[in-house]
């Protein structure tokens, strides 16, 4: 398996665990989150961000499809598992610096 697909596998099982702490070693200091929600930047406030997610969305969870990558990106097809009767479509761009999370995307839909 491609070496951005592994480190896109281990970032959406510590994701699951719904624990920023095992996030935060994934994250590049400059790390940039975008979503249908949110658009922020700085390794605290996307650690912030995943926090209030997990606040909010006890449980929430990702269910990975496919994940296809190019160069130093990561396009994964998810459901994102918000409750046991609630799940979105959603896609994933995970951009990789120094084998760090850069940058995140996420799509709805």
């Amino acid at each position: 398996m491609n070496h951005l697909i592994n480190l896109a596998h281990n970032y959406f099982t510590a994701w699951n665990t719904n624990d920023v702490e095992q996030l935060k070693p994934m994250f590049h200091e400059d790390i940039v989150l975008i979503d249908w929600d949110v658009s922020v930047a700085g390794f605290d406030k996307v650690v912030l961000t995943n926090q209030n997610i997990f606040k909010a969305v006890p449980g929430i969870r990702v269910e990975i499809l496919n994940m296809l990558t190019d160069d130093n990106v990561v396009i994964a097809q998810l459901i994102v598992h918000i409750s046991e009767s609630e799940a979105i479509d959603v896609v994933d761009v995970l951009t990789f610096t120094d084998n760090k999370i850069s940058a995140i995307k996420a799509y709805k839909g």
